[in-house]
């Protein structure tokens, strides 16, 4: 079986693909409030600092963490069909795993503790506005 592998945003699947799942990543954006707007995600999906994976009623964008002693691939957001995003959830790491990654991560809200199974809670945000 091939590894899934993120869409090539100059490729002519990347616009079309965006444009249907977007619906996702604006939902998953309400949780974290004034970090990133739909349009900053896509920028950095376009300039490579994020990756965009498509399914067919779901999505996730990863970002690759290099950390002073290893690389992490962070799931930075994912939305759509909880079922469709576990299975996309394995070929990511499958993913990562091929591009020198010892380690995945997941940032997002407590509910994520619960639907990702193999993670667990490693560390807590908190935040103040100022």
């Amino acid at each position: 079986m091939q590894t899934i592998q993120p869409l090539e945003p100059l490729g002519s699947q990347f616009l079309p693909e965006w444009a249907r799942l977007e619906k996702h990543v604006r939902a998953a954006l309400e949780y974290a409030p004034d970090t990133h707007s739909d349009r900053t995600v896509l920028d950095w999906i376009l300039t490579g600092r994020a990756q965009f994976f498509a399914y067919e009623d779901s999505c996730m964008i990863t970002e690759l963490i290099k950390y002073p002693d290893n690389k992490v691939c962070r799931v930075w957001i994912a939305g759509g069909n909880l079922r469709e995003i576990h299975k996309l959830g394995e070929q990511v790491v499958e993913w990562a795993t091929e591009q020198g990654c010892t380690d995945a991560e997941i940032v997002g809200r407590d509910g994520w503790e619960r639907a990702a199974p193999g993670f667990k809670k490693a560390a807590t945000v908190y935040r103040r506005t100022l």
